[in-house]
């Protein structure tokens, strides 16, 4: 699992979406996302609970979703290895190191082991009720068809699709598998069927109790079928094939063997491939990197390759044809190894520190305003909302409640999971501060649109230019509301302090923070500052913090109003955090 480590520390950012439930949970304040309605705005509960355990006991939580993540890899390579060396014990030795190298070397499953997400542990024990399945086939004993039924129960509860591979094996026992008499498949299936409902329910329950509802909110936001999203859902699919096309030409040649030496298992796994790519189609396919639904697909293909090169090896008796086929296989896996190092869609991960970046920024917000407590509006939900502990706004849906609630009428057709927005229900939050996409200055989503068509935010919203230093260095946008108490203008009958970040400036320039913590913002040499307020105010009642005398200060009257000009006059680069205007 090197190549895992390679790919750190990418985190997906509803892996952090899940981490802000949890650490309120761990907190006492239940699996919740703010103190107001309960919305169930995570899809992977047994994720979720396992996490929770590991942060009782002290785990950093980011450590723990890594933890998980290598734990339950490492157990589905286990799984393979096993299928791999078990059961095709009079094996040529190069079908196991060819099943072994193309796992160990997939970037799938090396990003979607540290991303933070639940797919190491779904697609485990998805994989584990599938071999227990087939184990029960080859033995008839009644073990395995319950163990395949408890982890078809957990996977339900792990991932809201998880119910489709019940559904899958319960299918084809019925429909397709020979040999067994009616009575016993109905009885096979009941069995298969108990942990699944049992579990499920279970699930179903807590739900309708605890959110008062009976389908998640992100099944409200994410699920929206139509011909469009079907059409990217057949892209995502042939995107993937493209990137893994080697995988794809050793898988089809298996498939191709195992048809023709009727491999017990092939229509299993050509019946669970078909419906879980159908699957992914009808869902509109996903919007992170590296095909994180197709982990388990390289899982049920390592299976087909398995299989299918252990009957052309043991077909194959003479030494030459064993050797070219083994050259040829080899020069597979090494081209498959290449196009993992070398594909777009994979190496654009290393690129994606931006959740880093704004822990950056969210851990010199908790300090400037940790009495505050500032409403922060945000699309992606999960950085800035899990770093920074604030109270938050989903302006997308996914963890607010009414947003999920109520759709456009052009849902369907675009990015899943964006495609809602609601820009009168955000500003009548009023939130403290906004967040575009991931801190951006121009609008993105369906939802940004909204808001930048709004008189409410045109007149309100200021788009504050940040950067914060660390390892991981933030530069980018957040949009504060001039008018708020907790982070724009902070007046009384006797002053008004302005926070100079508010501030208009002839360049782009970006507000900072200090070695103490402190927000100010630069003045270039010769550059000035400028701002406009209500009322005529004379240059006497205008101070600066820090006191400097480097700025020169002047001031321009127009009808009731004032616009007030700061001009650095020195050579060098002055700092400066309020001005302070007393009546």
């Amino acid at each position: 699992m090197l190549s895992a480590v390679s790919y750190l520390p990418f985190i997906a950012d509803d892996a952090l979406i899940t981490l802000r439930y949890v650490s309120r949970f761990i907190e006492g304040l239940g699996l919740t996302w703010n103190n107001d309605v309960p919305v169930e705005g995570y899809s992977n509960l047994l994720w979720a609970i396992l996490l929770s355990i590991l942060g009782f006991l002290g785990l950093d939580l980011i450590i723990a979703v890594r933890l998980l993540g290598f734990l339950f890899s490492i157990s589905s390579l286990y799984l393979i290895a096993n299928y791999t060396f078990v059961n095709h014990k009079k094996i040529f030795l190069l079908v196991p190191i060819v099943v072994l190298i193309l796992f160990s070397s997939s970037t799938v499953i090396s990003v979607w082991t540290i991303a933070g997400l639940e797919q190491p542990l779904f697609c485990f024990l998805v994989l584990l009720s599938i071999l227990n399945y087939l184990k029960y086939r080859d033995t008839d004993l009644q073990k395995h068809l319950w163990i395949s039924s408890l982890a078809l129960g957990l996977v339900s509860i792990t991932r809201p699709d998880g119910l489709l591979f019940a559904f899958i094996i319960a299918s084809y026992h019925l429909l397709i598998q020979n040999g067994s008499a009616k009575k016993q498949k109905l009885n096979d299936i009941l069995r298969l069927s108990i942990f699944p409902i049992l579990i499920f329910s279970a699930q179903l329950i807590f739900r309708v109790i605890y959110y008062n509802e009976i389908v998640p909110n992100t099944a409200l936001v994410k699920i929206s079928p139509s011909i469009p999203h079907f059409i990217d859902g057949i892209y995502y699919n042939l995107r993937f094939i493209k990137s893994n096309i080697s995988l794809f030409i050793l898988a089809i040649i298996s498939i191709i063997t195992c048809l023709k030496y009727n491999c017990k298992n092939i229509f299993f796994y050509l019946f669970t491939l078909t419906i879980w790519l159908l699957y992914i189609s009808f869902i509109g396919g996903d919007i992170f990197v590296a095909f994180r639904h197709h982990y388990i697909t390289i899982l049920i293909l390592l299976l087909i390759i398995a299989d299918g090169l252990k009957e052309l090896s043991s077909a194959i008796k003479a030494k030459k044809s064993r050797l070219i086929i083994s050259f040829a296989v080899l020069l597979l896996v090494f081209t498959h190894i290449y196009q993992q190092i070398t594909n777009v869609n994979y190496t654009v991960v290393r690129l994606l520190n931006w959740h880093w970046e704004t822990k950056t920024l969210s851990d010199e917000l908790k300090i400037y305003f940790a009495d505050k407590q500032p409403l922060i509006a945000v699309d992606a939900a999960g950085s800035l909302p899990y770093w920074t502990g604030f109270p938050a706004l989903d302006m997308l849906g996914l963890n607010d409640y009414h947003i999920a609630r109520n759709k456009n009428s052009n849902i369907g057709s675009g990015q899943i999971g964006h495609e809602l927005g609601d820009d009168e229900y955000v500003m009548n939050k009023n939130p403290d501060i906004i967040q575009i996409h991931i801190s951006y200055e121009v609008p993105i989503h369906y939802a940004d649109s909204l808001l930048f068509r709004n008189n409410r935010f045109i007149a309100n919203y200021y788009p504050v230019r940040l950067k914060a230093n660390g390892e991981y260095p933030y530069k980018g946008v957040l949009w504060f509301n001039k008018n708020s108490k907790l982070v724009g203008l902070d007046s009384n009958e006797s002053r008004m302090i302005i926070p100079t970040y508010l501030l208009n400036s002839s360049n782009k320039v970006y507000s900072e923070f200090s070695i103490s913590h402190r927000l100010v913002t630069p003045i270039s040499s010769q550059d000035t500052l400028s701002y406009e307020v209500n009322g005529i105010i004379d240059i006497s009642q205008i101070t600066i913090k820090p006191k400097n005398n480097d700025l020169d200060i002047k001031v321009k009257h127009y009808d009731n109003s004032t616009t007030f000009y700061l001009t650095n006059n020195s050579d060098k680069l002055e700092f400066i955090e309020n001005v302070i205007i007393t009546y």
